[in-house]
């Protein structure tokens, strides 16, 4: 059996958004812990529903980025994006940041793949 070898840094994304004036503001995409991963998917239990674990639709889709993202969008500060900060945000860059964040922290299957390569 192959040994198995980790890293315990937390996979980062640099991000950059320039804002309505021009300037271009830095952020930071991090990977979840093991606790933000939990509570992020025990927010999501009252919005979506599940078959054998999978999610197969979705009831509430007030803040179901946010909810995420809230965990793991950093700004240059290094701290938290908040949930009214993001609705600011163009629908288009709230769902491209929501599915990088996915992928970084194996919630989706891109994501689990790429886990099961490192």
């Amino acid at each position: 059996m192959e040994n198995l070898t980790f890293s315990l840094d937390l996979v980062e994304q640099e991000v950059n958004i320039t804002n309505k004036a021009g300037e271009n503001k830095k952020y930071i995409l991090r990977e979840l812990t093991s606790k933000q991963k939990a509570q992020y998917l025990n927010g999501m239990k009252d919005k979506v529903t599940f078959i054998d674990g999978r999610v197969s639709g979705v009831k509430d889709f007030d803040g179901l980025e946010a909810c995420l993202l809230t965990r793991c969008f950093y700004n240059s500060d290094n701290k938290l994006v908040t949930a009214a900060e993001l609705q600011e945000f163009p629908a288009r860059i709230v769902k491209k940041l929501f599915e990088a964040a996915q992928t970084i922290s194996g919630l989706n299957e891109e994501g689990a793949k790429e886990a099961k390569n490192d």
